[in-house]
């Protein structure tokens, strides 16, 4: 089997300890609010109208930060995180493909940068091209975008639903569990990304919890990006052939 065979193998069972994380953090999450509020229920339990005020203007800024920033921060940080790996993934095949085939032209001889410059490298020099044909290179473009727009912008991108090319639109496209996405920020000309960490089919009350607040544009499932980068792998591997065999 050779190096860039093995690296891509590699990159499938680590996607999947990734996968473990967010299950593993997803229930680090949803225990860490349903302490705050049953101690919430327990305290508010006994308060009157008066005191109950006070109270909630007192923990509110406390349960948003569990309940909204917490995440957002976790899954945050694995979008960046899955889409550091692949782009460093696909730039090291570059360089195994160049040394089993023994290309003179490397990566850095070509214009560019991150897997732009990579899948250019695979069509035009290695002449892999089914991995990078279709909707599916267009949708890891498209995560691309999220990445920048988390990276770059805090989650905020420009607000601009007329613009079929914009960031805004086409991440837009996304499908996403809940209906009331188009939430902006007033006076910014902005919206925010919120990532959640759960797919399109689930519906548990940890996911009820996070979209009720009126906080960002788009609730973007992690398993979404992360499973089209993954999926592009999978094709990656089928595409590359096997060495020839002297036997």
């Amino acid at each position: 089997m050779t190096a860039s065979m093995i690296r891509l193998y590699q990159a499938l069972i680590d996607f999947g300890v990734m996968q473990r994380h967010i299950e593993v953090s997803k229930k680090g999450l949803k225990a860490e609010l349903e302490d705050l509020e049953e101690m919430m229920d327990k305290e508010i339990s006994s308060l009157n109208e008066h005191d109950l005020d006070a109270y909630f203007g007192n923990i509110n800024d406390y349960w948003i930060e569990t309940a909204e920033t917490l995440p957002r921060l976790q899954w945050y940080a694995q979008l960046l995180i899955a889409y550091g790996y692949f782009e460093k993934l696909i730039n090291d095949v570059c360089q195994e493909i160049k040394s089993e085939r023994g290309i003179s032209l490397s990566l850095n001889d070509l214009q560019g940068q991150g897997i732009t410059r990579a899948r250019n490298y695979l069509v035009g020099v290695a002449h892999i091209e089914r991995p990078f044909t279709g909707h599916r290179w267009q949708l890891i473009k498209l995560v691309a975008k999220l990445r920048n727009a988390v990276a770059h912008g805090d989650g905020y991108m420009d607000y601009a639903p007329d613009n079929a090319k914009s960031t805004y639109s086409q991440i837009s496209k996304i499908p996403t569990p809940n209906k009331a996405q188009d939430i902006v920020f007033h006076g910014s000309g902005k919206v925010k990304i919120l990532i959640i960490p759960i797919s399109v089919n689930q519906g548990d009350s940890f996911h009820s919890r996070l979209i009720v607040k009126p906080c960002s544009l788009r609730h973007i499932p992690i398993t979404s990006p992360q499973n089209r980068l993954q999926s592009l792998i999978c094709s990656l591997k089928l595409a590359i052939p096997p060495p020839p065999c002297f036997c």
